[in-house]
């Protein structure tokens, strides 16, 4: 379990009162212990807030801010080592965050909602390791993103709204497909949103909605249209064909490629971890020439469509 805690700390800078510190108690000792996250790295009189905890139990995420210069902040994560200590690490720093960033994890992925500048806000996406980081360029401004596997639940202003009027609505975004969906339209805020994925592959859903003074809590079960993975290993070997790589680096990443091609058609005959096999083998192959045979930028792109496709697949 994680929570703020504004009792901890004096105050600082721009903030009155006390300040947030992030703490989580773990359950799986048979005395529960507690950790002061915020004092393994936080700066003197900074605010951590608005944490989450994966459903596994092993990563925390919060936002920490500078109290001097209210609204920006860093995004903090916390991963729990087998012996239940606890070592934090920046995801992202300097950024316009701020306490609607909102960050939340699902044990591999975490994503949180901000502007670089003081823009529209957008959702930023990293992996729990930091290795993959991308932002989604969606219409409209995101806000409260959720995340379970390759599926984003968020809110938004519908499309055509400015930044500060209509009412924010329910969306969700699948990364593998690219595809989104508006799930409400309502004359309310649609905020605090939730998101998990049942044994079945349904996609169970929370929100809170309703006028100021009555709100409540609604919930959906859904079940997306399947996954068009073929589409992007298409599209994966058309990205690598436009790079202008060394014919033998070309060649081999195109021959792993082709490999699972082949494979997620096998896949249809309960071959499916031959397909997962081939993915994971060109996303090494991808790691270990970033910066080398392939730019940094250039492995950033592939592995992005890479790690969507693996994750479309249902890989592990």
């Amino acid at each position: 379990m994680a929570f703020a805690d504004y009792t901890l700390s004096p105050g600082g800078g721009n903030y009155a009162g006390d300040v947030g510190e992030v703490l989580v108690t773990d359950y799986a000792f048979s005395t529960p212990v507690t950790t002061r996250l915020g004092t393994l790295s936080r700066p003197s009189g900074a605010l951590g807030q608005a944490p989450s905890v994966s459903a596994d139990g092993k990563y925390v995420v919060w936002s920490q801010c500078d109290p001097w210069t209210p609204g920006f902040c860093n995004i903090m994560l916390a991963t729990r080592s087998p012996a239940g200590l606890w070592s934090t690490s920046q995801l992202a720093s300097n950024g316009f965050w701020n306490p609607e960033s909102s960050p939340h994890v699902d044990g591999q992925w975490v994503v949180y909602s901000g502007a670089e500048s003081f823009g529209e806000r957008d959702i930023y996406i990293s992996s729990v390791n930091g290795a993959v980081q991308f932002r989604l360029a969606l219409p409209g401004p995101q806000y409260y993103p959720t995340i379970s596997g390759n599926v984003i639940l968020f809110s938004s202003l519908p499309v055509g709204a400015g930044n500060n009027t209509g009412e924010l609505e329910l969306y969700m975004f699948q990364l593998a497909s690219q595809r989104l969906w508006r799930i409400t339209d309502t004359p309310w805020d649609e905020t605090l949103s939730d998101i998990s994925r049942l044994p079945d592959g349904t996609l169970n859903i929370v929100w809170d909605s309703g006028p100021v003074d009555n709100r409540d809590v609604y919930g959906a079960n859904i079940t997306l249209p399947p996954l068009p993975v073929t589409t992007l290993l298409r599209d994966l070997t058309e990205t690598v064909s436009s790079y202008n790589l060394a014919q033998g680096i070309s060649n081999a990443l195109d021959a792993k490629l082709q490999a699972a091609l082949a494979a997620l058609e096998a896949a249809r005959k309960n071959n499916l971890a031959t397909a997962c096999s081939m993915i994971t083998a060109f996303i090494n192959e991808v790691t270990a020439q970033s910066g080398k045979s392939i730019t940094v930028a250039e492995a950033q792109q592939l592995l992005n469509i890479a790690v969507q496709i693996k994750n479309g697949m249902g890989c592990s």
